[in-house]
């Protein structure tokens, strides 16, 4: 694929996006979120969120209009994964930064400066 037929693609997703921005915010969002009933500031909040992941937003709409909304028990599964996660992290990120220390470069104190440029003769 060339450059061009890239940015022609990401055009044509953007504007996908915009249409069903507009759609989603006249149309949808009372019927996905009912609290937002009336909230026209945060409407336009969420425009640029709504334009580049337009596909999440629209799989979400039609999930409710078919019924398959779960209510609170979408939420589950991630509950579920959230201790072993931060068991994972609280391992791996001192593990990382120990590993970022041992592996360094020696840094300036260890090392005798070097001149980049040799010395300027003095003018006579």
């Amino acid at each position: 694929m060339t450059a061009t037929t890239l940015l022609q693609l990401g055009e044509a997703y953007l504007w996908l996006g915009g249409v069903f921005a507009v759609t989603f915010l006249l149309l949808g969002l009372d019927r996905v979120e009912p609290n937002a009933r009336g909230a026209y500031a945060f409407r336009a909040l969420i425009v640029p969120g709504l334009i580049l992941i337009w596909p999440l937003a629209a799989w979400r709409w039609a999930a409710l209009a078919r019924g398959d909304d779960l209510g609170c028990a979408r939420h589950t599964p991630p509950r579920r994964t959230q201790a072993a996660l931060a068991l994972a992290l609280g391992i791996a990120v001192p593990s990382l930064l120990l590993g970022a220390m041992v592996l360094r470069q020696a840094g300036p104190l260890e090392r005798a400066p070097v001149l980049l440029e040799p010395p300027v003769e003095a003018a006579e």
